[in-house]
């Protein structure tokens, strides 16, 4: 991955980015696929943030960073390039010679009216001659819309410098920068998320339906490297440039690191012109989760036990399912129900859909945002459990059944169950007369596996999700054997060895094994390493006869348990010589 800069140093200096890429990158936000071998160039191999460089400049000095009043960028935010002398280089390792399409993310938006024109830079690569770019204008309105020009550039395999240069005598610089692509067929490594059957995207993850939302306020919205997008120093809003007509559903994804960061989904705001909504309501992300509130009304506070059931912890996605009509407003939390307000007729059907950017240290992300006409009829809230037998299994051993039973207060509930284990993929799991059943491991690593069961629901019956379980993956007891060679110990006389063995069907055992002797008639402690699940220790010669207990200790590893044995040497006196 690009090497990440302190914000300090990226305000100074030259854009210096160092990638050592020793794979073809997958596409971001996806999983690796097998394939065709590409041609070289097909792949993306690097996608570079200008903000985490080094940046330069001549007499003017450096480019700016455009810290919040310029939205819809990549990363954090971009820089301004404008006069001679700034200067973007970055160094770039790719796994095979050859022609490679670099993408440059920018915006050029309205400046006076005789400047509002085709704007270009230069670009060199491996400081050779330079190659001058051309920068169509991207809005005669705003600086928020970018757009992707693309150059070829050959480069070595290994280290290459790529170089993007503004001489202000050949060039008409006044351009936003903000990131890189090398290599791949088109430009944006992201790919659209699945659209829900009946449902119109609204983000999708792509820079194409970022385009559809434009900020107001301070601050601005980033996408991610994960195909999400997060606030940065408001307060502001992200408003979608097209209103909503109701009734409908919307439905999206969100996330907060911290306990602190803190944000609103707004609905039925009839002006997106400004960072709070006029008319219309917000729903609330942070500590008052699904709290809502009418614009210019008290918040009405959302079912804080539901709340503390469904939502997941900090660090993780939580769906938010809101359905709005004329007269009333409903709020799913991961499939629970956690809040309802009935409103005057009218007052919040229609308008524009917004998210907050609450302050200048307020981060929050969202994802995958959707809406579809009309919401669900009423339908029965139902009840998820998840229950696993047995509750706890050896590492690479055992298997667990799990049992997954959905109840409602009308008919039983059908349709699929999502069993998520750990970090795993979720599962899909039918439902057979209200239950659903899935085996699940062995499993590869010691400790507590979460385990939670989201039900989907049906015509009749809403989703809803399981508390949080657990199954406590525990380490393998391996067998310890002793054995002691010779048979046959004399005191004074041999040098016993104790061969020792730490074996398991299915793990293999490392680490060290430890050897006290209790009775003292030699050295009491030995330690060895396992080698292929086998030690040899050497005793000393014992002082005298007699019966020595050697207490054996296989010490345990990350997968496998400590385990002890004793092994009785007896000691024979030895014979004296006849004269």
């Amino acid at each position: 991955m690009p090497t990440a800069r302190p914000r300090s140093a990226a305000l100074g200096g030259v854009l210096v980015l160092s990638l050592a890429w020793g794979l073809t990158l997958p596409l971001l936000g996806q999983g690796s696929a097998t394939a065709s071998p590409a041609a070289v160039g097909d792949e993306v191999v690097a996608w570079v943030e200008v903000e985490d460089g080094e940046i330069s400049g001549g007499a003017a000095g450096p480019p700016a960073f455009n810290s919040g009043d310029h939205s819809n960028f990549s990363g954090t935010g971009s820089y301004t390039f404008r006069e001679t002398g700034m200067t973007s280089t970055m160094s770039v390792d790719v796994p095979a010679a050859g022609t490679y399409p670099v993408y440059v993310r920018y915006a050029a938006g309205p400046l006076g009216p005789d400047e509002n024109v085709t704007r270009s830079m230069g670009l060199l690569t491996n400081g050779g001659a330079r190659q001058q770019m051309s920068f169509p204008m991207t809005s005669f309105e705003n600086w928020e819309a970018w757009r992707f020009v693309q150059y070829d550039v050959q480069l070595d395999q290994g280290a290459n410098t790529l170089a993007i240069q503004c001489d202000r005598g050949v060039d008409f610089c006044r351009l936003n920068f903000d990131a890189i692509q090398v290599g791949g067929t088109a430009p944006d490594p992201c790919v659209a998320t699945p659209v829900k059957p009946g449902y119109v995207g609204l983000f999708d993850g792509t820079f194409a339906s970022f385009d559809s939302w434009r900020k107001a306020g301070t601050g601005g919205f980033g996408r991610q490297t994960d195909c999400s997008i997060r606030s940065f120093r408001g307060p502001g809003a992200q408003w979608l440039t097209e209103a909503q007509t109701g009734p409908y559903t919307l439905e999206l994804d969100w996330r907060r690191d911290g306990a602190n960061d803190d944000s609103k989904v707004f609905l039925a705001s009839s002006s997106r012109s400004g960072a709070n909504p006029v008319g219309g309501l917000g729903i609330a992300i942070g500590a008052d989760t699904g709290a809502i509130e009418p614009t210019g009304s008290s918040a009405q506070p959302a079912d804080a036990s539901a709340v503390a059931a469904a939502v997941r912890p900090l660090g993780e996605w939580n769906t938010f399912t809101v359905e709005l009509t004329d007269s009333s407003v409903e709020v799913f939390l991961n499939g629970t129900s956690i809040n309802a307000l009935e409103t005057q007729a009218g007052d919040v059907d229609s308008g524009f859909v917004g998210l907050q950017n609450r302050s200048f240290i307020d981060e929050v992300d969202f994802r995958d945002i959707q809406v579809k006409a009309g919401v669900e009829p009423d339908l029965l809230d139902s009840t998820t459990s998840v229950v696993a037998a047995p509750a706890t299994a050896t590492v690479k051993h055992d298997s667990v059944s799990v049992s997954v039973e959905v109840t409602s207060a009308g008919e039983t509930p059908t349709g699929d169950v999502e069993l998520a284990l750990g970090d795993a993929p979720a599962t899909t799991v039918p439902l057979v007369d209200g239950v659903a059943t899935a085996l699940v491991g062995p499993f590869d690593v010691v400790g507590a596996v979460s385990l939670e069961a989201r039900y989907l629901g049906d015509d009749t019956t809403r989703p809803s999700t399981s508390p949080a379980s657990s199954i406590q993956v525990v380490k393998a007891t391996p067998a310890l054997r002793v054995k002691v060679r010779p048979r046959k110990v004399v005191a004074k006389k041999t040098k016993a060895r104790l061969m020792i063995a730490v074996k398991d069907g299915i793990v293999s055992p490392t680490g060290k094994v430890r050897v006290r002797i209790a009775k003292n008639i030699g050295k009491k402690r030995y330690v060895a390493t396992l080698e292929n699940g086998r030690a040899i220790i050497k005793l000393q010669r014992f002082r005298k006869a007699g019966a020595a207990r050697a207490t054996v200790t296989y010490l345990g590893d990350a997968l496998s348990e400590s385990v002890t044995v004793a092994e009785r040497i007896a000691v024979k006196k030895a014979k004296k010589r006849r004269r």
